[in-house]
């Protein structure tokens, strides 16, 4: 064989090898389900499949149980018995509640067109309606109520072909556009008669589900913003009662990473969701369990697991390095990194990787000598892309890395605080001094909570206080005592003084020291991207209004 004819068969090669890559890649996407071989051949034969095939097939990876009960249910009461159904997804931040809803929906479209065949008329299995409490804020009530009935009509408005149900519904929402509560409520309540006289069930998903869910007291009691939040537990108590009413072809999926959201409902609309199922969506016990089902996505391709694996396992000849790698990726897992996260850490290693095969493919002077195998470097760049504090990478500042180690919680009240020192430096000096509380911390957060933009960021009022308690006992939080006059504060760092303090008044106006400072290590921080915070929480930080 001569040397064009080696290049050619390395050329075809290396095609095989990246064509083997992207199925890779994409089983690591979200869509990697609908990508599976199995799932084409899985409606041909004339026996319909059994519960375990279609698990086995659409559910995501390391998510089987979560999705065989919601798709038991909605499969048993939507397709087969037409009655309503109601579930409850709860799991923390990516881990995959929507990817689980997602999939559920369309394993149950494949098997309705598998029932209805293909000589009759495709008729959809349910409208989903679909509202996102972020995106569409129920501050104003009326907006949520248009997103729903503009969701009934708009698949019919994208066509240009109107058919009577959806004119009569534009024609209601000409006739009965308003703010008012009531008639708002009275609009959709016409609006889903005149839409179920197809008989085609309805599927209103709410994610998130706090969103949606109200605090106590009366409503004459809150302000404007609270009563139109608790407008938004109606909505809710509504749906759940419809999902009650036999005949009402109307069912409901609630998405929340919050454990005790449903503890806050008023006590009808708690009365209406005891009958719905409650699906957890926990995240991987443990690092093991967690990469075993990562690489199940490589079945198909055991040469490129085996590499994949000697990077992200313990083994008894492994390399320095290697062992800083696993002991980071386990530490992320520890500080609650969800599947997201680690799925796209290998995503990204696999597109450094087939970046560089792709290189030696276009080369000119690709010859035999070029390795194939997957390099730890590449799991390193993907890892320092995600944002994981590797040793040989970790700042040099030991302040900085403390900044680097902060959970969320920790980080929202950081940057509070340095919101209000930033501000509070910009006084006259003439201006009298304001001291630094956790009343005034916690203020500023809950006022970016009311504006919505940390909706993403939400914690509990426990949350908070356990994460100023770790503050205080890291000593980035210190109580500070002012001796009298215009002298400066003397701060000090006692255990007894907080070792069991408790939330009261005493606590929440002591005031504090933060012993970072805002400028020249929160703010570069910031600026740099070494704190583990979200896009909208950084941006919050780097802002004083």
């Amino acid at each position: 064989m001569d040397i064009n004819d080696e290049k050619d068969a390395l050329c075809l090669n290396l095609q095989e090898h990246l064509a083997r890559i992207d199925k890779v890649l994409a089983n690591f996407s979200e869509t990697a389900t609908l990508l599976r071989p199995a799932r084409t051949g899985l409606w041909n034969s004339a026996t319909p499949p059994s519960l375990d095939q279609i698990v086995d097939v659409y559910a995501p990876v390391g998510m089987k149980e979560s999705f065989r009960q919601l798709y038991r249910l909605l499969r048993t009461h939507l397709l087969h018995e037409k009655r309503n159904a109601a579930a409850f997804l709860r799991g923390n931040r990516g881990s995959g509640k929507s990817l689980v809803l997602r999939q559920c929906l369309r394993a149950l479209q494949d098997e309705s067109e598998h029932i209805q065949g293909s000589t009759s008329p495709q008729k959809p299995m349910l409208r989903v309606i679909s509202v996102n409490g972020i995106a569409v804020p129920g501050r104003n009530f009326s907006t949520v109520i248009m997103e729903i009935l503009f969701q009934l009509t708009a698949g019919e408005m994208e066509d240009g072909a109107v058919d009577k149900k959806e004119q009569k519904i534009l024609e209601l929402i000409r006739l009965k556009k308003t703010s008012s509560f009531t008639n708002n409520m009275q609009l959709l309540s016409e609006a889903l008669e005149i839409a179920r006289g197809d008989q085609i069930p309805f599927l209103f998903v709410l994610d998130p589900l706090e969103a949606f869910i109200a605090t106590g007291g009366h409503s004459l009691q809150q302000p404007l913003d609270q009563r139109n939040k608790q407008n938004q537990e109606l909505l809710l108590y509504y749906i759940l009662d419809r999902v009650a009413t036999r005949g009402s072809l109307v069912s409901f999926v609630g998405l929340s990473h919050d454990v005790h959201c449903l503890k806050r409902l008023e006590k009808r609309t708690r009365s209406r969701a005891e009958s719905a199922l409650f699906i957890s969506c926990e995240s991987f016990p443990s690092y093991e369990e967690r990469i075993e089902a990562m690489l199940l996505n490589l079945e198909e391709y055991p040469d490129l697991k085996q590499q994949l694996s000697r990077c992200l396992r313990f083994s008894d000849n492994m390399t320095t390095e290697q062992e800083s790698v696993v002991k980071c990726l386990q530490r992320e897992h520890r500080m609650g990194r969800d599947a997201r996260w680690f799925s796209r850490v290998l995503s990204f290693a696999l597109i450094h990787y087939r970046d560089q095969c792709s290189h030696g493919l276009n080369s000119d002077d690709a010859d035999g000598t070029l390795k194939l195998e997957f390099s730890l470097q590449y799991l390193i760049e993907a890892m320092l892309d995600m944002g994981a504090a590797l040793p040989q990478h970790r700042p040099s500042d030991l302040r900085m890395q403390a900044l680097a180690d902060l959970s969320s919680p920790q980080t929202v009240l950081i940057l509070a605080a340095k919101r209000i020192l930033t501000r509070d430096t910009q006084r006259k000096s003439d201006a009298p001094t304001i001291r630094l509380t956790l009343e005034r911390i916690l203020n500023e957060y809950n006022t970016a909570i009311q504006k919505g933009s940390l909706l993403s960021n939400r914690y509990s009022s426990a949350q908070l206080w356990k994460a100023f308690q770790e503050l205080v006992g890291m000593d980035l939080f210190r109580p500070a005592a002012d001796t009298g006059g215009n002298l400066p504060f003397q701060y000090m760092h006692l255990d007894s003084l907080y070792q069991d303090m408790d939330r009261n008044t005493f606590v929440t106006r002591m005031p504090l020291h933060m012993t970072v400072d805002v400028h020249r290590e929160v703010k570069v921080a910031l600026e740099q991207n070494i704190t583990q915070c979200s896009t909208a929480l950084r941006e919050w930080g780097l802002k004083t209004n």
